[in-house]
């Protein structure tokens, strides 16, 4: 989730008129660890780019279900003599290799390829009723 939700979701009560705490509390949303960034906020632009977007999401994922491994060989870089890190007084370390990234929530309980483990959501506002 970006900020703006959580900050929202730190204010919002689990029961409405309740004394029940909130539906972000200690840590945690709803009881479950979460993560804030800017990146779920963003979609691909027509020059391939990144851009913000006026919506917002919330992406819910169940990480046990996704499978990151490296492969091959493992090359390290080690740069401190180069003029464009010596001038700023800093070491550049590159490692390069292959990694895999795989969603095999989508080969259990018959599936049919679509992921069990994550989706993303669009948050969208109550309509405003009268009285």
């Amino acid at each position: 989730m970006d900020r703006v939700t959580e900050a929202e979701l730190m204010a919002t009560p689990k029961i409405a008129g309740a004394a029940g705490g909130f539906v972000i509390e200690n840590g945690r949303c709803a009881g479950f660890p979460y993560v804030v960034s800017h990146f779920v906020n963003t979609e691909l632009n027509s020059a391939d780019k990144l851009v913000a977007t006026a919506d917002r999401y919330l992406q819910i994922g169940y990480w046990e279900w996704f499978a990151l491994q490296q492969h091959g060989d493992v090359r390290l870089s080690i740069d401190a003599t180069s003029q464009a890190v010596a001038k700023k007084n800093i070491t550049a370390v590159t490692i390069n290799t292959a990694w895999s990234m795989t969603d095999i929530s989508v080969y259990i309980n018959g599936a049919n390829n679509e992921s069990q483990a994550f989706g993303l959501y669009k948050i969208v506002e109550d309509e405003p009723t009268t009285a």
